[in-house]
């Protein structure tokens, strides 16, 4: 073999080296460097000593870099995800407070178109507080993400004019109702509502309250509200229940937050017949207690 052509071997038999050399030092275990140099010989440095590496070239234990690289990742976006958990629990508690805060707002509303009837005056005064509700009530509900929520077996407001009217409620025979809510305002401005209507009304502000209520008076309905102090709604549900049967007690669910698939099915597990939504569903309610169904 000539000069030209031995030299020709050498050369590629070289290069042939350099490059596996060089995939070696990407695929060294952990602990284990490639640095770069002019001369051949040290083309793999096994020595813990990066003085002569230039920065950017140091391979040092890549395969652990990697997964520590790949746990501060995953480390992060857990911790995202719990912090928008976070925001949306806060989200969803401010809009059930303020869907309270509203509720007895409505109801003072329908008391107005109860006495309008008498007082022509008041009508307009009642339309355009429902109006300045019903957009508060739009806006809460978009927050707290409310257009998916469910309705139970009930109409929606949102299928009809949501308006208790004086003339239905005058045909409505008197039922014994009891309201159970911890919201004072809600207590006082409900109850107004239904004995304008020609009920006869009780109320309790927790669970024991209206459970000592219920079996001394035996009303034909109980409203209940769910987040209680002392005894939640699906607890005093699950206990009057048991004591009275569907066609002696209806039991109704009426709840601040917005009815979701997991609210209905807790309220029919805990012995509810009806669900309501206490800011939007007045017709729903008087359907209920003038159909007793």
């Amino acid at each position: 073999m000539g000069l030209p052509r031995r030299r020709a071997v050498a050369g590629k038999f070289l290069a042939a080296t350099v490059y596996c050399v060089s995939i070696r030092g990407f695929l060294a275990p952990s602990g284990l460097r490639t640095t770069p140099s002019d001369s051949a010989p040290s083309v793999l440095n096994m020595k813990n000593d990066s003085s002569h590496q230039p920065p950017g070239l140091l391979l040092q234990g890549r395969e652990g870099a990697g997964q520590g690289d790949a746990n501060a990742v995953c480390k992060d976006g857990n911790q995202r995800s719990a912090d928008a958990e976070d925001r949306n629990k806060s989200a969803r508690a401010l809009v059930h407070d303020l869907r309270n805060a509203v509720a007895p707002i409505r109801n003072a509303v329908q008391l107005l178109r109860f006495r309008g009837s008498a007082d022509p005056n008041l009508a307009p005064i009642a339309d355009l507080i429902e109006r300045q509700v019903n957009e508060v009530v739009r806006m809460l509900n978009v927050l707290g993400d409310a257009d998916r929520s469910g309705r139970g077996d009930l109409k929606s407001a949102e299928d009809g004019d949501d308006r208790w009217t004086p003339s239905s409620a005058a045909a409505m025979t008197g039922s014994h109702i009891l309201i159970v809510d911890d919201n004072t305002a809600f207590l006082a401005s409900l109850s107004s509502v239904l004995r304008e209507a020609g009920h006869e009304v009780k109320t309790a502000a927790d669970g024991p309250e209206a459970l000592a209520l219920a079996q001394s008076w035996q009303p034909e309905f109980v409203l209940l509200d769910v987040h209680m102090p002392r005894m939640n709604g699906f607890e005093v549900a699950k206990q009057l229940r048991t004591l009275f049967p569907q066609d002696v007690m209806k039991l109704v669910l009426m709840s601040g937050s917005s009815l979701d698939e997991t609210t209905l099915r807790g309220a029919e597990r805990a012995g509810f017949d009806h669900c309501i939504d206490k800011v939007r569903d007045f017709a729903a309610l008087e359907k209920l207690l003038f159909n007793g169904a």
